[in-house]
């Protein structure tokens, strides 16, 4: 966007019309995405699962912090008022353990598959 702005400019200065109009463009352009972004917010819901169900998959487009803070925020009293007082997990792949602890988990000591994290 700065760019385009700055080649606005210029193109205005010069005299030059179509650098002027066509990056005028752009920028109107960048701007509308701009607010467009700010303006999308992000719909989420948890599908809540059992110990007996072995397999949950998460598409590699929903793998990010996101969902990991609207599970930890919003369900925060919800897990209060079910007496769960912290979440437990275990891995062993790497790239995983370092997602956990960078959304809180705290790796055990003695077991370093496993992690914790206190509500």
């Amino acid at each position: 966007m700065v760019g385009g702005i700055i080649f606005t400019f210029y193109g205005y200065l010069i005299g030059a019309i179509p650098v002027f109009v066509l990056n005028g463009m752009i920028v109107l352009i960048d701007i509308y995405y701009i607010v467009e972004i700010y303006r999308a917010q992000d719909t989420f819901s948890l599908m809540e699962t059992k110990p007996a169900d072995w397999f949950l998959y998460i598409s590699p487009s929903y793998r990010d912090y996101k969902n990991a803070y609207y599970l930890i925020t919003t369900r925060k009293q919800k897990f209060s008022l079910e007496g769960i007082r912290h979440l437990e997990t275990e891995s062993s792949i790497i790239r995983h353990q370092r997602y956990l602890k960078k959304i809180g988990f705290k790796q055990n000591v003695k077991q370093p598959t496993k992690f914790n994290k206190s509500l």
